[in-house]
């Protein structure tokens, strides 16, 4: 089965779908960058569309995009590409790899604090989720999320269970200086 098609017969109202589904959100993600002046790189595809790819978006976006859009700019005029785009291009793909992850960090930062926020007022509560990853550490069961709330956190103390499963917990920490949200298994 194709993987487009794969995806849109996950149901989110199944606890077993929904693991799947955060799973596959990381199925297509980390491609890199590969800067070249002269012929295209050896390995072009795309792995999401099995094709030579290559993605050129508005220049206030990313950094990438602005060489990018200038080389087209020169190239459909029939002029050469600027030589101060020429020269940035083999130090880009390093400098996008740091400016992704530093991105995807501070994103996360953003979500962690206010799934953090929300339920701060709710310690001790128990909650229903899905476990959605289960951790390599014996001492952290995996991850769960709370469907009703869109919140997923650590669960500690968890049960082997298999991916998916409904598991009862306990909200034992919500700390939004810190940005992080625990629960335990009960």
């Amino acid at each position: 089965m194709a993987y487009p098609e794969f995806i849109r017969a996950l149901d989110p109202r199944e606890p077993r779908h929904v693991a799947m589904m955060t799973a596959a959100t990381t199925v297509l993600r980390g491609a890199g960058y590969a800067a070249f002046d002269g012929a295209p790189p050896a390995q072009p595809r795309h792995s999401a569309i099995a094709s030579p790819y290559a993605h050129v978006t508005a220049p206030l976006r990313r950094l990438a995009d602005r060489y990018a859009g200038e080389a087209c700019v020169a190239l459909s005029a029939g002029e050469a590409v600027p030589a101060w785009v020429r020269e940035a291009l083999p130090g880009l793909p390093v400098t996008m790899r740091d400016s992704d992850r530093r991105a995807g960090q501070y994103e996360r930062a953003i979500i962690d604090l206010v799934e953090a926020l929300v339920l701060a007022p709710r310690v001790g509560e128990q909650f229903t989720g899905n476990l959605v990853s289960i951790a390599s550490h014996p001492q952290h069961g995996g991850t769960i999320v709370l469907p009703e709330l869109a919140i997923e956190g650590r669960v500690d103390g968890a049960p082997v269970q298999a991916l998916g499963e409904d598991l009862r917990v306990r909200l034992v920490e919500a700390d939004p200086a810190r940005r992080r949200v625990t629960f335990e298994a009960v």
